[in-house]
């Protein structure tokens, strides 16, 4: 996990979200899929590369944190029931923003507690 400051927004570093996109990228070509213990793996370029890659893939663990520090940590779950007019309100406020649900309403707390402050 990189150890540069996150992006606003989504808590990913430029790094992680170049990381994700290649990935996403070779996901949605069809450039993965399960291995059969007679397939033939056939290698472009150098294979220490690919196999650093996919290590690094595979070490690469869960979500980062929210706190944008390096490494493994914790992330706090928060649930509660809104609604369905609020829920969809913050749908449409998300779409409308290009921004997760998660992110607005992290954003949103926040804002409310700082001002309550």
């Amino acid at each position: 996990m990189s150890t540069k400051k996150p992006d606003e927004g989504d808590g990913l570093t430029a790094d992680d979200q170049a990381f994700y996109a290649a990935w996403s990228e070779r996901i949605e070509a069809d450039d993965y899929g399960p291995i059969s213990p007679n397939a033939e793996i056939q290698i472009d370029g150098d294979p220490e590369a690919v196999f650093a890659e996919l290590e690094a893939f595979v070490n690469r663990g869960g979500r980062p944190t929210l706190t944008g520090t390096a490494g493994a940590g914790e992330s706090p779950v928060l649930r509660f029931r809104v609604p369905p007019e609020l829920r969809n309100e913050l749908a449409e406020f998300a779409k409308q923003q290009n921004r997760k649900q998660s992110v607005v309403m992290r954003d949103a707390l926040a804002a409310y507690l700082h001002k309550a402050s």
